[in-house]
């Protein structure tokens, strides 16, 4: 027998803003990640998949998040304010 709850009980109990106990890990989808792998392994990347769908970058940073890896676009420049440092070798 299923047990309903009036929405007044259930916001009382914190479910209006967000599960009580919260969520502990995000999930993720097992398949879709074994999607993007074989598609990156023929060579589409996420990108592209993104562009099929007309999705916008922000949009696809959203949706496969956790699947693939994602990256903000920074316009290839360096803030003037950080000076470019030198890599040197530590023994």
């Amino acid at each position: 027998m299923a047990t309903s709850h009036h929405p007044a009980e259930l916001s009382q109990r914190g479910y209006r803003k967000a599960e009580p106990e919260g969520m502990k890990k995000r999930e993720t989808s097992q398949v879709l990640t074994k999607v993007f792998q074989s598609l990156r392994s023929t060579g589409m990347k996420p990108a592209a998949v993104a562009a099929e769908l007309g999705l916008t970058p922000d949009e696809r940073n959203k949706m496969f998040f956790g699947l693939t890896m994602t990256m903000v676009d920074g316009g290839g420049q360096r803030p003037a304010s950080e000076p470019r440092r030198a890599l040197s070798l530590v023994p």
